[in-house]
């Protein structure tokens, strides 16, 4: 029986990374264009629900085919072209789900399996939010006021670190980035930052506590210079603007795992 176990588990962990995947592919997609023009966002159920639903991958807008809702077996199946204009799809799309299969085995393997499914969710709400920021400069309040909620849920029941720390970290995250930004507006009349960042922290310090908000804020900002030294070396130029929201999912994320693996 524990043979069986031993390969059930990752399996069954393998394809739900696979079609967390195939919804993170598309949430990523579509979730922006939902945002008008004017800043605000059309309600919550309706942005999911219709990203969901509306599984196309190519500006031809092909018809949806039952196929085209499999992860990975839809890109093979169609050769990496789109069904319609025969034009390439793009393959990060299936490098997204493999990767997503792939870390919920190594959580499922690494982690104990009644904590699993919360860090599953909060891998994938990360990796959607810095897919979308990475591409649009945007991060969405339809994930991240419930990533900052399922924060608050999870400690109040995993005792990871207390209710208090917890409601702690979600104000004292946003307050630190919302105090930078209007020092830098202030002091340069610029904006260094975008108001979804300070709800991705508050978010981050919902999960992980007030007490590694400076960990979390260092790694980001470490990561993000050596991000922006990558595309200077790249280009041969400096870059005006960069998303912060990838390197904060990244320490945000991190960090927690390794309270989890190492601490305890």
């Amino acid at each position: 029986m524990n043979a069986i176990n031993a390969l059930l588990i990752p399996a069954f962990y393998f394809v739900a990374g696979l079609i967390m995947g195939k919804m993170i592919n598309h949430l990523s997609q579509y979730l922006p264009h939902l945002i008008t023009e004017n800043g605000h966002e059309a309600p919550p159920g309706a942005s999911v629900q219709h990203s969901v639903l509306k599984l196309e991958y190519c500006a031809c807008h092909p018809p949806v085919h039952w196929c085209d809702y499999l992860p990975v077996v839809s890109w093979l199946m169609l050769k990496g072209r789109c069904r319609a204009c025969q034009a390439p799809i793009v393959a990060g799309y299936l490098w997204v789900e493999l990767v997503c299969g792939m870390l919920l085995v190594c959580l499922a393997l690494l982690f104990p399996l009644n904590i699993t499914p919360a860090l599953a969710v909060y891998s994938g709400f990360l990796l959607t939010l810095s897919l979308i920021d990475a591409r649009t400069y945007l991060l969405p309040d339809t994930l991240t006021l419930p990533l900052l909620w399922l924060g608050l849920l999870f400690n109040s029941v995993s005792g990871n670190v207390s209710l208090a720390d917890a409601v702690y970290g979600a104000v004292a995250g946003y307050m630190i980035l919302w105090s930078l930004y209007w020092f830098f507006r202030l002091a340069s009349g610029r904006e260094g930052l975008g108001y979804g960042d300070f709800k991705l922290l508050a978010a981050l310090g919902a999960w992980n506590g007030w007490q590694m908000l400076p960990q979390i804020t260092l790694l980001a900002a470490a990561s993000g210079l050596l991000w922006a030294g990558l595309v200077r070396w790249k280009k041969g130029e400096w870059v005006s603007v960069l998303p912060f929201g990838p390197p904060l999912a990244a320490a945000g994320w991190l960090t927690l795992l390794v309270q989890w693996y190492v601490v305890r």
